[in-house]
C-alpha cells in the first residue's frame, strides 16, 4: 500500500518531546512501521482515519526511543573543543512496502520508506514548542544547529550573550557547526580551535578557552566571542568571582540534558533529617528490661540561599530544581549526589531588584554511620590549594 509522508520531525530531536510523522494513504488498511533505536528494533500497525477523502493518521515515536548509560559528567581539560560520544541515540523510522516504484505485469512493487535522525535526551517545554511551530521551526533549526546564534545546549538563555561566573565554568554540549571555531576575546587576540566534522557532538570547555588567552597572551579574558569562520555565533561574559564567606556549586543536568554549574553563595546550614527508630525490649541480667534500639539513618540536608540572582538567572534555577540528578560541591571540591527543592520561589515578571531563592539540598542516600570530615590535603592527590597557588581558583568536577 502506497503510504504519502506529509510530515516529519527535523534531523535531531529530543526524547522528552513528541517525535511525529503524518502519514496519508487513499485507501484505508494497516500501516506497518517499524522502529530502531540502541540494537533493538519495535513493530507497529496503525491504522488512519478518514478526512477529506483520504486516509491520515499521526505517528509519535518517541515511546519507542531511550537513551541508557548516560555519563554522569563532562570529560574537562582535554581541548577547548572536543568530541564527545556517546551521549545521542541514532535511530530509523520504516514503513514497509510504502513507496511505489513500478509496475511488474500490472503488479505494483514497492519499497521502504526510511527515516534516520538523532535523538537527545531532555527536552523543551510545551510553550516553547508551541512558539515555534507557529514559525515553522523547531529548537535546533532555531539555535541548536544554526551556526550564527547561541547553538550550545544551554538553559541559561536562548540569547547570543552568555553570562556566566568564573565558578560556573563548565564544558557545554553542542553540535558541531560547519567552519571553523575560533574565540576572540575583548581585546582583540584570538584562538582557534581544532575543526571537526559539521555535526559532531562535541564539549566546548569555556575554561580551556580562557587558560589559552592567559597562556598565549597573559590575558585575563573576561568577554569572549565564538566564531564560526568569521561570522560572530554568541559571546560570553564571564563574570570574576567575588570575595564571599561561603561559595558553593550544584552541577545539573539541564532540560537539553547537558550538564552546567550554578553557583549559590548564600549562607549554608546543615539540617539533617534523621530516620525513625526500631525500639524493642531486651531483658538485662539484673532481670529488668531496658531499650535497646538500631543505629538511626541520617539523610544529610543542607539549606542554602542562592545569593541575589537575576531574572534569567532565576529561571535557570527553575530549571535546576526540576533536574533529576544534581550535584551538590563544597569548596573543597568534595560532592555528593542530591535533589534540590525550592522552599518559596517569587519573582516579579517585571524584575527591579535581584532576588534570593531558598533551596533545600538533599542527599540521594541515607545511612546508619557517621563519620569525620576528611581533610583532602592529606589524602595522596593534588588539593585545591598548593604550593604553586597562583589566585586562580578550580573545581574538579570529575
Amino acid at each position: 500500500m502506497e503510504v504519502t509522508v506529509l510530515k516529519t520531525p527535523g534531523p535531531y530531536c529530543f526524547l522528552g518531546n513528541p517525535v511525529v510523522f503524518e502519514l496519508q494513504t487513499a485507501v484505508y488498511g494497516a500501516i506497518d512501521v517499524s522502529i530502531s533505536c540502541n540494537g533493538e528494533t519495535f513493530t507497529q500497525s496503525y491504522y488512519p482515519f478518514l478526512k477529506d477523502g483520504v486516509y491520515r493518521c499521526k505517528v509519535d515515536i518517541s515511546g519507542f526511543l531511550f537513551k541508557t548509560n548516560l555519563a554522569d559528567s563532562f570529560p574537562q581539560g582535554l581541548g577547548m573543543v572536543t568530541p564527545f560520544a556517546g551521549h545521542s541515540v541514532p535511530f530509523t523510522f520504516t514503513i514497509k512496502d510504502s513507496v511505489f516504484i513500478f509496475f511488474i505485469n500490472d503488479t505494483p512493487v514497492y519499497n521502504d520508506y526510511i527515516f534516520s535522525g538523532t535523538a537527545f535526551p531532555g527536552g523543551v517545554n510545551d510553550q516553547t514548542l508551541a512558539l515555534l511551530a507557529k514559525n515553522s521551526q523547531d529548537i535546533f533549526s532555531f539555535r541548536l544547529n544554526v551556526a550564527t546564534r547561541n547553538f550550545l545546549f544551554t538553559t541559561r538563555t536562548h540569547r547570543n550573550v552568555v553570562r556566566l561566573k568564573e565558578s560556573e565554568m563548565y564544558p557545554f554540549l553542542f553540535l558541531h557547526p560547519l567552519g571553523v571555531i575560533s574565540f576572540r576575546s575583548g581585546s582583540g587576540n584570538s584562538v582557534e580551535a581544532v575543526t571537526q566534522i559539521e555535526g559532531t557532538i562535541c564539549l566546548l570547555d569555556i575554561y580551556k578557552v580562557k587558560d589559552q588567552f592567559l597562556s598565549d597572551f597573559s590575558e585575563n579574558a573576561l568577554k569572549i566571542e565564538v566564531l564560526v569562520g568569521t561570522a560572530l555565533a554568541f559571546t560570553f561574559l564571564i563574570g570574576e568571582n567575588k570575595t564571599t564567606e561561603e561559595r558553593y556549586r550544584i552541577r545539573f543536568r539541564n532540560s537539553l540534558g547537558a550538564f552546567e554549574v550554578l553557583e549559590v553563595i548564600g549562607v549554608a546550614s546543615h539540617e539533617p533529617e534523621f530516620g525513625d527508630e526500631t525500639i524493642w525490649k531486651e531483658l538485662t541480667g539484673s532481670n529488668f528490661y531496658e531499650n535497646r534500639r538500631d543505629r538511626v539513618p541520617m539523610t544529610e540536608t543542607i539549606k542554602v540561599e542562592t545569593g541575589y540572582k537575576s531574572k534569567d538567572d532565576l529561571l535557570f534555577v527553575r530549571d535546576l530544581v526540576c533536574s533529576d540528578e544534581a550535584y551538590f560541591y563544597y569548596p573543597d571540591g568534595t560532592y555528593f549526589r542530591c535533589t534540590v527543592k525550592a522552599d518559596k520561589m517569587a519573582y516579579r515578571q517585571k524584575k527591579i531588584a535581584p532576588t534570593s531563592v531558598a533551596l533545600v539540598v538533599t542527599e540521594v542516600g541515607s545511612g546508619k554511620y557517621v563519620s569525620p570530615e576528611l581533610d583532602r590535603a592529606s589524602l595522596d592527590e593534588l588539593g585545591i590549594y598548593n604550593e604553586t597557588f597562583d589566585k586562580t581558583y578550580t573545581v574538579d568536577f570529575m
